[in-house]
């Protein structure tokens, strides 16, 4: 199974390789997650027809939800043809912690409450 990682408000670039028999010609490609409402084009790589690149700016990451989603990737050829490259992959969206604590102030009690921890 396929899997793609990214945390909310960062970049994600990545190239993937599509594998296809020599006779077939790509115009599109294609990543699609629904459940984020994302349908991206992928760029073909300038250096072989095989590579193509898959960028979400940090603008497009910073309000996907959390958890587990599930993508799919499509090739399309110039004559409509479509062809699924990846089914079911898993994309997986993780929380951007802020890595500055602020100290408890004296006389607050704890303890009550909870955390999403």
């Amino acid at each position: 199974m396929e899997e793609l990682k990214v945390i909310q408000g960062d970049t994600l670039s990545c190239v993937l390789t599509i594998e296809k028999p020599e006779d077939l010609e790509i115009s599109r490609v294609i990543f699609n997650c629904p459940s984020l409402n994302i349908k991206k084009d992928l760029v073909p790589s300038n250096e072989c027809e095989e590579l193509w690149g898959l960028v979400l700016n940090a603008e497009e990451t910073v309000d996907l939800w959390i958890g587990r989603w599930g993508f799919d990737i499509t090739a399309i050829t110039p004559n409509e043809q479509i062809y699924t490259v990846v089914h079911n992959g898993q994309f997986i969206v993780e929380q951007k912690r802020d890595r500055h604590v602020e100290p408890i102030p004296p006389g607050v009690i704890t303890g009550i409450g909870w955390t999403e921890d």
